[in-house]
């Protein structure tokens, strides 16, 4: 069974949707016990808060908005799994979940420029 942390705002859509297709995988595949934190814990008790709590809990890995001033090496030194849902920058030292921004901002002027709108 992986245990699994998710350290978002769920309350934004990316990251409840991103929450939606965790879940649905994991039933698809095998079971999947799932950690929903809040943001709110990492602002309180720092990063090596989220790793005493993600060892206490014996989670495998974790997918979290992180800052760059987060040593987010500290879980794979402690064999946790750490992957970055795009926040603020791209990590090179860990993988990276995150949207095609300047697609999307393509696709946006184009749409309104089809409408017609300048500025």
């Amino acid at each position: 069974m992986i245990r699994l942390i998710l350290l978002s705002d769920f309350t934004e859509s990316f990251s409840y949707n991103l929450l939606k297709g965790v879940l649905m995988y994991a039933n698809s595949h095998e079971p999947w016990v799932v950690c929903r934190m809040p943001l709110s814990y990492k602002q309180t008790y720092g990063i090596k808060g989220v790793l005493k709590w993600a060892k206490t809990w014996h989670a495998d890995a974790i997918i979290g908005r992180f800052d760059n001033d987060d040593n987010v090496e500290i879980f794979r030194e402690n064999g946790i799994i750490a992957i970055a849902q795009d926040y603020k920058a791209r990590f090179s030292n860990i993988p990276n979940i995150t949207g095609d921004y300047y697609k999307t901002g393509r696709m946006a002027a184009e749409f309104f420029l089809r409408k017609g709108y300048q500025n």
